[in-house]
């Protein structure tokens, strides 16, 4: 398990994880083997056709700075609307097992944020994981009124929607009955 939540961060592989001995105590030694992969992702899209055009922008890294949170920031436009957003998520805050991460969009008709902290399962020794997210969002979605988007008829809803969720989960069950939470 070891060796997939390595793998999972997105930025090692060929990872292995292997026992060397075991000392008095149960003290088990291992040697931890593996590769740096390129974190950095630079992305681009475009569409034309005969009546609009889209185009995006990703700048985004899973290794910032060798410290392996990943950033993030993007642009993208279209009929609807332009989108900027930064993202930010850390998934060891400080070294311990918490988890922070935020997303904050601007966008033509309104902004999109989010934050989120918690302490999600990491491994099947984790007998609790909590967390909590809020958002905070606010624009006006277009609802077209004819068949095609061309004809610009529509009209606009403003939505807004401002939220907390908490949560909590034990493991009720031990570890070798399998999870039950």
């Amino acid at each position: 398990e070891t060796e997939r939540n390595l793998r999972s961060l997105g930025y090692l592989v060929n990872v292995s994880v292997t026992p060397l001995d075991t000392l008095p105590g149960n003290i088990v030694p291992i040697e931890v083997r593996y590769q740096e992969t390129w974190s950095t992702n630079i992305a681009f899209s475009l569409s034309v056709s005969s009546d609009d055009s889209r185009w995006g922008a990703v700048l985004s890294d899973r290794n910032f700075l060798g410290y392996g949170i990943l950033t993030g920031l993007s642009y993208s436009s279209d009929e609807e609307r332009t989108t900027n957003t930064v993202l930010i998520n850390n998934r060891r805050l400080f070294g311990s097992p918490w988890q922070v991460a935020a997303q904050k969009s601007t966008l033509s008709d309104g902004f999109v944020d989010n934050a989120y902290l918690g302490k999600p399962f990491r491994f099947q020794g984790d007998n609790w994981g909590t967390g909590c997210t809020y958002w905070n969002m606010s624009y006006e979605p277009r609802y077209y009124i004819s068949q095609t988007q061309s004809d610009n008829y529509y009209v606009t809803v403003p939505i807004s929607n401002v939220g907390v969720n908490l949560w909590a989960a034990k493991l009720v069950h031990g570890f070798k009955q399998g999870r039950l939470w």
